[in-house]
């Protein structure tokens, strides 16, 4: 028995490693939400871990660990399988955390409301750079090759070293931000859309700009979900109800498909194009945007973006409910009630599903 166990803890240490990550909010720079893992439902609670205060930013998980900042002021990395605290760090000023992070080359990024960006070693949380924005870091970090791209409420993007935090470039709109940019790392272009309903393609290199268009239905809307990039296609939810596909190269719009409202993110299938609606969940024909199915029996999704793993999509809902729906056909396969509502989106990783709550806890769940 005792040569068994130190083999059970390599084939541990051996899963984790060798898992899916989800290393930002949508988990790629393109924001299109796929697991590699096979996650099926049913699904059975593993562990929570509790805050004091709620959390809406979505979780990230890389290497095994889980990190994500909460209402009561601290940033946390746990342990993924276990759910226990390996570090937290908890600024000087009085603040809380909104935006998901991202993990990449042994650093953890992560913005607040206090406008600042935060680098930690993703190991220890020793402090690493910061860098001052100004404006509140209301959308995720995108983080693609040696750039952290930040969207702030300062009406500001902001490119940055990943290794030092220096600004590299900046692209100032004239509404806020409230997503992450989405990125095309094979052409170099970045997307994102600005809270008038412009949204505008920009050169990742030095931030020129390549089309600007609006791509809202109504000029002057509030909000927009982030874009998801799909092959040479943009996916984007818009006011008041509706999703759009747009020519990446050019903004072209290819056709838009009524929802009833939402605005949350996309989740892109070889065949489908899936978005949060007001009461639930809709799929819609990839190449025409012609409805598929629907699935009405939730509150609203919020900003929340599905994520698929197999045939199975996973959402989060206003009404503290998280789902797993069929992909073919949109029945529900599963579901699980938290203590409060759910403004980040889930995680898929290490063959689990991750979720935050209002409620102030981490869940994670695995298949039965």
């Amino acid at each position: 028995m005792r040569y068994l166990l130190p083999l059970f803890l390599l084939l541990g240490a051996l899963s984790v490693a060798g898992a899916d990550d989800w290393p930002m909010d949508g988990k790629t720079p393109s924001h299109a939400p796929v697991s590699a893992d096979s996650i099926a439902p049913p699904l059975t609670l593993a562990w929570t871990f509790a805050t004091a205060e709620p959390i809406t930013a979505a979780p990230v998980v890389k290497d095994g660990v889980l990190y994500v900042g909460g209402y009561d002021g601290n940033f946390y990395a746990l342990d993924a399988l276990s759910g226990k605290e390996v570090w937290r760090y908890h600024p000087d000023s009085e603040l809380f955390f909104w935006a998901p992070a991202a993990v990449a080359k042994g650093m953890v990024v992560f913005g607040g409301i206090d406008g600042i960006v935060y680098a930690r070693d993703a190991k220890t949380g020793k402090n690493l750079w910061k860098f001052g924005a100004y404006g509140v870091i209301a959308g995720g970090i995108t983080i693609s090759g040696d750039r952290v791209y930040v969207s702030a409420m300062d009406n500001v993007l902001y490119a940055l070293s990943l290794k030092s935090g220096v600004e590299q470039w900046r692209h100032t709109a004239q509404w806020y931000y409230l997503t992450a940019p989405a990125v095309d790392t094979e052409h170099g272009m970045l997307f994102t859309c600005a809270g008038d309903g412009q949204g505008c393609a920009l050169a990742t290199k030095d931030g020129h700009p390549i089309w600007r268009k609006p791509v809202s239905v109504l000029a002057g809307c509030p909000q927009n979900g982030p874009f998801c990039l799909a092959g040479d296609r943009l996916y984007l939810a818009v006011s008041p109800g509706h999703l759009r596909c747009l020519k990446a190269a050019t903004g072209e719009v290819l056709w838009t498909a009524e929802t009833g409202a939402g605005l949350s993110g996309c989740a892109v299938t070889d065949q489908q194009v899936i978005v949060g609606t007001r009461d639930g969940l809709s799929a819609f024909q990839l190449a025409t945007g012609a409805p598929l199915w629907s699935f009405k029996d939730a509150a609203p999704v919020s900003r929340c973006t599905p994520a698929i793993a197999g045939k199975t999509v996973y959402f989060c809902s206003r009404n503290g409910r998280v789902y797993a729906l069929d992909t073919t056909t949109g029945a529900r396969r599963w579901d699980y009630a938290t203590g409060g509502p759910i403004d980040g989106s889930p995680a898929l990783a290490n063959g689990r599903l991750y979720v935050t709550s209002c409620d102030g806890k981490v869940y994670s769940f695995q298949p039965k």
